[in-house]
């Protein structure tokens, strides 16, 4: 997850490498929106800084256009751009469902997607979820004692400033912020991650190597 933000010190040792492959294993790519692929173009992308308009003129091909163009065509390795992505999926003022249809052509050609329906072989394999066991749900009633009750209101109130981000082109709606929420979500099943967090997360790791 750290590899989303490019400037990251785990993102720079890892570009370091300057591997010949990479394969990037997620079950959540999407962190907070579609902008985290930022991150992970320096890896998924073999020369993600290379272009080249003459060979789009030759085509007669506009740049927004090799998002349409059909599966094999000779241009689609051009869809691996950081300046293709930045213009047309990242800028502001792209709709997120033009900007999500965009990028959906560009993963075509690296992403492989599994879901529990699934089936492994592909075609007439198990189904991923098939030995899955249903979840069980069950609500259980606890008593704090007045310094936890503190501690759980008092991280709870952080928790849910910032719940909801407004969307930047549409500010009629709002976004979930996933971070804000697994904080939330994992507060409520175990007072100690507030605990194992105030002694253990540094924010300035310089500072607290210090």
């Amino acid at each position: 997850q750290e590899l989303r933000n490019s400037t990251s010190l785990q993102s720079v040792a890892c570009q370091w490498l300057e591997a010949d492959w990479n394969l990037l294993l997620s079950g959540t790519p999407w962190y907070n929106s579609i902008a985290d692929f930022r991150g992970y173009m320096p890896f998924l992308f073999r020369n993600p800084d290379d272009w080249n308009s003459e060979l789009l003129q030759e085509n007669k091909i506009k740049d927004e256009d090799l998002f349409t163009i059909s599966p094999g065509h000779s241009l689609e390795f051009m869809l691996c751009n950081k300046m293709l992505l930045e213009r047309y999926v990242f800028a502001s003022g792209i709709y997120p469902e033009e900007a999500g249809q965009r990028l959906r052509r560009v993963l075509s050609l690296l992403m492989i997607r599994r879901t529990i329906t699934s089936t492994v072989p592909f075609k007439d394999g198990t189904m991923i979820g098939s030995n899955i066991p249903g979840s069980q749900k069950k609500a259980v009633q606890v008593k704090f004692d007045q310094y936890e009750l503190i501690t759980y209101m008092s991280a709870e109130k952080d928790c849910k400033k910032g719940l909801f981000i407004r969307d930047r082109v549409d500010n009629r709606k709002f976004h979930w912020n996933s971070r804000k929420l697994r904080k939330l979500t994992l507060l409520s099943s175990w007072l100690g991650f507030v605990f194992l967090a105030q002694s253990l997360h540094a924010e300035q790791v310089p500072a607290a190597l210090r």
